[in-house]
C-alpha cells in the first residue's frame, strides 16, 4: 500500500482525494430503518436507540440546536460566495449525521467546540487508508500518521486546503462546527459543482467518501431533512456518541480521548452509555465493517510491479467540462491507464493539449498561464494509475475547445473532453445604499472635498462585481444630463458628466471620483443606475458662496482613462 501525504488530491477534489480515502466507519444507519426499525419512541420522548434522544422525538430528523445553526450559516456563507454551487444545508447536515450523528454525546458546546474530540482511527495502512502524518500532531495528536478529526471528520491535509472560519474568530478549527460546517460546504462546491446536479451532488458525495453506502446514507438523511425540515434539539442531550474509530473507547470530559468511560445500568427506555459500536448496516463496504484487533491481518509489502505495456485510456467522470469566462477552473476530471487486462498501470507519462476555439490554457506551476506550452502539458499517472486533468484559465469569449490526452510512443490510446465555455453571469444589485452623505452641497468653483461610496447588494448581501453608472442631471427633478453644472474628472482633465464606474468590491463598496460644483449656482442630482434599473438619487447643490480653493488629486474614471 502506497503512502497518502498532503498533494493534489486535497486541491482538486476527487474519488480519489486522501478526504475519500478509507478512514474510519461512518454510521450508515439511515432514516427508514431508524424509523421503521429501531426507532419506536413515541413523538415527544427523548430515549430510544438510533438517535441523540431518540429517533422517536420529531421522527427522525432531531439536529442539535448549534449544529443546526452552523449547517444553514455555512449555507448562508456559500450561497453569497459561490451561488452557482446551489449548496443546500441539508446536504452538511447529511454528512454531518453520518460522520459524527452531529457531534452527539461529545459535550457539543453553542460556540461549536466539544468537550471531547472527535478522532477516526490511526491511518496507518491496517484497517484502513494509509496515510502519513501531514501536520505535526496540531489536529490529530498523532505526529506518525494522520487522522480524520472533528464532528465533519476531516483529514489534516484536506483542511489545510479547504479549511474555513465559520464562526468569524480569526482561527480554522477542525474541531469546531462552525468552521468545520463552512469548510465541508467549501469542500462539495469545488470545481465549479452545482449540486442541484444530480450528476455533480453524487460526484460532490463521493470525494468526501468514496463509498456508494456511504453516498446513499448521506443523500437519505438530506431528503429526510428537506422533505420533514428539522427538529432543534437541545445541545446536551445524553446520548452514546457514535466512534468513526471502532477501538477507541468512550472519552470523557476533560480526561484523554482513549480513557473508558464506566457505564451503569440504564434506565428502562434510555440509551445506556456502553462501548459497543454503532450496527453497520447490510451491503456496507468491508472496510467499514469493524474487526476485532486481534483479528487484523498484519499489512504485507507490496511488491513493485514490472512495467507493463499501455492498452488504452479510459476517462474518469463526464466528457463535458463545463466553465464559464475569465475564471480559473480545476476540473474533477481523471484519466486512467490500463492495460490489456484492464489494470491500472502507475507512472504513464501522458500528453494533454488543447485545440479550439475557446481561448482555454493550462495553468503554470505558479498558478499563472504559461507564456509558452499553455496549450499543452505532461502529466504522469499516480500509484493507481490515474492523472488528474490540470487546472486550466478560460478567455473573454465563449466557445468551446477539446482537451485529448494520448501517451507518446504509444499511438493507440487517446481520451478527449470538449471544454464548454459560457459567458459569465454579469453581478446584479438590487440596492444601492450610499455610505457617506445622502446629499452633497459643494460653492461654485470648488469640489467636493467629503469622500463619496456606495454599496452595491443583492439579497442583502455585498454585489461583489456590480457595475454602475453615474450622470449629473441639470435639475433636482430633471431627466437631461446638465452640460454646464457639476462635473467629474478623468486623467486628462476633461469633463465628464456621465461615467461608468469601477465595479464593486469585495464587499460591494464602489467609489465616486471627486465632484466638482462648476460656476453655476443651483440645485442639480446625480443619479447612480444599474444595468437592471435599480436607481439611487443624491440631490447635489451648488452654493454661491466662495471658499478657499481646494486641489484634491484627480481620480480615473470613465472610459476615456489612460
Amino acid at each position: 500500500m502506497q503512502p497518502t501525504t498532503a498533494s493534489a488530491g486535497d486541491a482538486d477534489p476527487g474519488p480519489s482525494a486522501p478526504q475519500a480515502r478509507p478512514r474510519g466507519v461512518p454510521d450508515l444507519e439511515l432514516p427508514n430503518l431508524l424509523r421503521d426499525g429501531s426507532g419506536q419512541g413515541k413523538a415527544g420522548d427523548h430515549s430510544g436507540p438510533g438517535f441523540p434522544g431518540g429517533p422517536g422525538y420529531q421522527g427522525v430528523n432531531g439536529i442539535p440546536a448549534t449544529a443546526l445553526d452552523a449547517y444553514q450559516k455555512a449555507e448562508q456563507a456559500l450561497a453569497a460566495s459561490q451561488p452557482q454551487c446551489h449548496l443546500p444545508w441539508q446536504l452538511i447536515a447529511g454528512i454531518g449525521r453520518v460522520e459524527s450523528v452531529h457531534a452527539s454525546g461529545y459535550g457539543l458546546r453553542a460556540d461549536g467546540t466539544t468537550a471531547m474530540p472527535i478522532r477516526g482511527p490511526r491511518l496507518d495502512g491496517g484497517q484502513f487508508a494509509l496515510i502519513r502524518d501531514t501536520d505535526g500532531g496540531r489536529w490529530d495528536g498523532d505526529a506518525a500518521y494522520d487522522r480524520a478529526v472533528g464532528p465533519l471528520q476531516f483529514i489534516p491535509s484536506t483542511w489545510a486546503t479547504w479549511g474555513a472560519d465559520g464562526n468569524h474568530d480569526n482561527t480554522k478549527d477542525p474541531n469546531n462546527l462552525y468552521d468545520a460546517a463552512l469548510g465541508t460546504g467549501r469542500y462539495l462546491c469545488a470545481g465549479e459543482r452545482d449540486l442541484s446536479d444530480p450528476a455533480d451532488l453524487d460526484r460532490a458525495v463521493l470525494s468526501y467518501n468514496n463509498s456508494r453506502a456511504y453516498v446513499t446514507a448521506v443523500l437519505q438523511w438530506m431528503r429526510t431533512y428537506r422533505s420533514n425540515g428539522a427538529a432543534k434539539l437541545p445541545d446536551n442531550l445524553p446520548t452514546t456518541p457514535h466512534r468513526p474509530d471502532p477501538t477507541a473507547r468512550l472519552p470523557r470530559p476533560g480526561g484523554p480521548a482513549d480513557t473508558a468511560v464506566r457505564t451503569t445500568p440504564a434506565p428502562a427506555g434510555r440509551r445506556s452509555l456502553t462501548t459497543a459500536p454503532r450496527p453497520v448496516p447490510p451491503g456496507a463496504p468491508a472496510h467499514l465493517r469493524p474487526q476485532p484487533p486481534a483479528l487484523r491481518p498484519a499489512a504485507k509489502p507490496q511488491p513493485t510491479p514490472a512495467r507493463r505495456a499501455l492498452a488504452r485510456l479510459d476517462r474518469i467522470g463526464p466528457e463535458e467540462i463545463k466553465a464559464q469566462t475569465e475564471r480559473t477552473l480545476r476540473p474533477l476530471q481523471q484519466i486512467v491507464a490500463r492495460d490489456v487486462h484492464g489494470t491500472p498501470i502507475p507512472g504513464i507519462d501522458l500528453r494533454l493539449a488543447l485545440t479550439g476555439d475557446a481561448a482555454v490554457r493550462f495553468l503554470g506551476p505558479a498558478a499563472r498561464p504559461m507564456a509558452d506550452a499553455s496549450l499543452a502539458v505532461t502529466v504522469r499517472t499516480n500509484h493507481q494509475g490515474i492523472a488528474n486533468v490540470p487546472a486550466f484559465t478560460t478567455g473573454t469569449s465563449p466557445g468551446t475547445a477539446t482537451l485529448r490526452a494520448t501517451a507518446p510512443g504509444a499511438p493507440g490510446p487517446a481520451v478527449t473532453f470538449t471544454i464548454t465555455v459560457r459567458p459569465a453571469a454579469t453581478p446584479a444589485a438590487d440596492c444601492l445604499i450610499p455610505l457617506d452623505a445622502a446629499e452633497i452641497t459643494v460653492p461654485v468653483d470648488t469640489a467636493a472635498t467629503s469622500p463619496l461610496r456606495i454599496k452595491a447588494t443583492q439579497d442583502r448581501t455585498p454585489a461583489a462585481g456590480a457595475r454602475v453608472e453615474a450622470v449629473i442631471l441639470s435639475s433636482a427633478g430633471g431627466s437631461t444630463p446638465t452640460e454646464d453644472g457639476p462635473y467629474f474628472e478623468d486623467r486628462q482633465h476633461r469633463r465628464l458628466r456621465t461615467l461608468v464606474l469601477p465595479p464593486a468590491d469585495a464587499e460591494g463598496v464602489i467609489p465616486l471620483p471627486a465632484l466638482h460644483a462648476g460656476r453655476r449656482p443651483g440645485s442639480y442630482l446625480l443619479r447612480l443606475t444599474t444595468p437592471a434599473g435599480v436607481r439611487l438619487d443624491i440631490p447635489v447643490t451648488v452654493t454661491a458662496e466662495p471658499a478657499a480653493p481646494v486641489h484634491p488629486a484627480p481620480a480615473a474614471f470613465g472610459a476615456n482613462a489612460a
